[in-house]
């Protein structure tokens, strides 16, 4: 008889929306990137968990954050 599996995987998304956009967010993304980065250091993220995405259109561009330990991605663009 097959035997039931269970898969523990979750997913969550959270979206939103503003009234206007603030493109200083998009121009100048270091000091955002830095302050993600150092928030997240109790799951000791690594360099290389960080991707800047600079193509596609303004809302697709953004700074992608992997904790693999977790199994989260988080992104956060304008």
């Amino acid at each position: 008889m097959a035997e039931l599996v269970t898969i523990p995987i979750s997913r969550f998304e959270y979206m939103a929306e503003f009234r206007r956009p603030i493109f200083a967010l998009s121009m100048d993304k270091a000091g955002i990137v830095q302050s993600v980065f150092d928030s997240l250091a109790p799951w000791k993220p690594d360099i290389g968990d960080v991707e800047l995405l600079e193509t596609g259109k303004a809302s697709e561009r953004g700074v992608n954050f992997k904790l693999p330990q977790k199994r989260i991605t988080f992104f956060f663009g304008a």
